[in-house]
């Protein structure tokens, strides 16, 4: 009963979710108001209910990762995200282009909030199902590649000079997005040509980054054919909306956090210094826990129920939604922020900017 009770907050998003999916079926833009309200108040209600530093016993985490509460809050993200794409695809069909962008937006951001931690946490479950669906999920918002290089390449090298998605001392988030996203690109392809070169040789036919990118083009294609340039719009619109509020979490979780190089090309283990930690009751609610991110870079197999409170972690002023918005205004993120980087990482900068 404890770990039922548990996850029952993790379904607050399928509340958000399926109001606009229900907007959009029966035409109503005004629907997209509650992500809206649900991206600018949870600032406002993580300051009401506080920050939760409770965690699970050890007793308990096994069965909260295999509990019913963690599959049906994850699995469900899996037809809600294709609901909601395909509503916003079908209901852009005979409207005016500022109708596009807007159904866009709303979707790009439901996806972006939502369905981009769901996605997450099936991506570091073992097995070809879990994985198939997260590179799916992504799929919807042209994101494919992320499932690669999150698991082999993000966890590896955070820290690093190496990981093009940790965001480095006094970089604003508008320079940080574009070194991420071509980085990731290119640090996903790297994984999949070794990883090829170990199993069979490289081949394009082999590559699954390949034939991902060939479905996305597909997708986008029959996108095209079937609403025209409406519907490849709103496409492009919310995968836009979508992979910027992702980028942003990478922003938020890593900034100006460094790991020690030991010797040339040799770094220190990931510690839970190395990631922001947030323990906000809403915005992990909202997020999937993705506010206590010092704790799944150290474990990156638990199950967002069994994460912990990490209080040696450094923390962040307030959740991660409410970081997220600070982002956008750089002087006064920096304001914020920079004084909070542990001197260690601060000292460290000048080699990973290098």
């Amino acid at each position: 009963m404890r770990q039922r009770l548990r996850s029952l907050p993790f379904f607050l998003p399928h509340v958000v979710a399926a109001t606009v999916i229900a907007g959009l079926i029966q035409g109503r833009p005004g629907a997209f108001r509650i992500i809206f309200f649900a991206f600018f108040a949870t600032p406002y209600l993580d300051w009401l209910f506080g920050v939760d530093q409770t965690g699970p016993t050890a007793k308990d985490r096994p069965g909260l990762d295999e509990s019913l509460g963690w599959k049906l809050a994850i699995w469900s993200w899996v037809p809600i995200q294709t609901a909601l794409v395909l509503g916003g695809l079908l209901s852009v069909k005979n409207l005016p282009l500022q109708g596009v962008v807007a159904v866009g937006i709303g979707v790009g951001m439901t996806c972006g909030i939502f369905g981009v931690t769901a996605a997450h946490e099936l991506m570091h479950r073992s097995g070809s199902i879990y994985r198939a669906s997260s590179v799916f999920v992504l799929s919807l918002f042209s994101y494919p590649h992320f499932a690669i290089e999150h698991v082999y390449g993000h966890h590896r090298n955070v820290g690093t000079r190496r990981d093009p998605a940790t965001a480095r001392i006094g970089e604003s988030l508008y320079t940080f997005l574009p070194r991420s996203v071509i980085g990731s690109v290119r640090s996903a392809w790297r994984i999949e040509t070794r990883r090829l070169r170990r199993v069979s040789g490289v081949s394009l036919i082999n590559n699954q980054l390949f034939r991902q990118y060939v479905v996305l083009v597909l997708i986008y294609a029959a996108v095209g054919y079937m609403l025209g340039p409406n519907g490849v719009s709103m496409m492009a619109v919310q995968s836009f909306v979508a992979v910027f509020l992702l980028e942003t979490l990478n922003y938020v979780g890593h900034y100006g956090l460094v790991r020690r190089q030991m010797v040339p090309g040799w770094y220190e283990p990931v510690q839970q210094r190395h990631s922001w930690n947030s323990s906000h009751r809403v915005s992990n609610w909202l997020l999937f826990n993705a506010g206590r991110h010092s704790d799944h870079h150290c474990e990156p197999r638990r199950g967002y129920l069994s994460l912990r409170h990490e209080s040696r972690a450094p923390q962040l002023p307030g959740g991660y939604l409410a970081m997220f918005v600070l982002a956008l205004f750089p002087p006064l993120w920096r304001r914020i922020m920079d004084p909070l980087v542990p001197a260690v990482s601060q000292e460290d900068t000048v080699e990973i900017a290098t």
